[in-house]
């Protein structure tokens, strides 16, 4: 039997490749670094579209408060079964010709079937961000993640709603911007 030994510079595991297979040895005894694949199980979730919210069309004083609809797509990307956390808030409110803040207030909705019945509970979004969570079915689309709890009567879904819309004393079209972004996301 014979043993040898050679000084080593380089990669482990090129030293294994290249010890294993001598023919890649170089002969000044360094080995060049083999491609060694990675473990990148966990990906850092990305906010790839945030929707916009109809209200539609009302008469002046016709409603206090509205649930608005999910207008476009909502989409994240991330890993199934990941718990990715999404805070919303209000940006910009309602506000009339002369730049004057309308007085509008708004809500973010959660509705949750997860105890067999549907509990609700809302979080002003006004003047401070809510947190949605969303636990990633391998698709990313929240809305469409949504739509199906809220027809099937499980789990979680949100909405957005406006309030105090009595105190919208002129009409015109309206609009408002609300800030999407990720928590503890860098």
């Amino acid at each position: 039997m014979t043993v040898n030994s050679s000084a080593f510079n380089g990669n482990i595991v090129a030293q294994t490749v290249n010890n294993n297979n001598k023919s890649f040895q170089q002969s000044d005894s360094h080995y060049p670094d083999a491609t060694v694949p990675s473990d990148s199980s966990t990906s850092t979730p990305k906010l790839i579209s945030a929707p916009n919210v109809n209200f539609g069309s009302h008469k002046l004083n016709s409603a206090t408060s509205l649930i608005g609809s999910w207008d476009g797509d909502f989409k994240v990307s991330g890993e199934k079964g990941q718990e990715i956390k999404i805070n919303v808030s209000l940006a910009q409110n309602f506000k009339y010709a002369n730049g004057k803040d309308t007085g509008v207030t708004w809500q973010l909705v959660k509705s949750d079937y997860s105890s067999g019945t549907l509990e609700t509970s809302s979080q002003d979004i006004s003047t401070t961000p809510a947190s949605i969570t969303y636990n990633d079915d391998g698709t990313g689309d929240l809305i469409a993640s949504w739509n199906h709890n809220r027809e099937n009567k499980q789990y979680i879904f949100y909405d957005i709603q406006i309030s105090k819309l009595n105190s919208v004393t002129e009409a015109g079209d309206y609009t408002a911007t609300l800030k999407w972004e990720l928590a503890d996301s860098p």
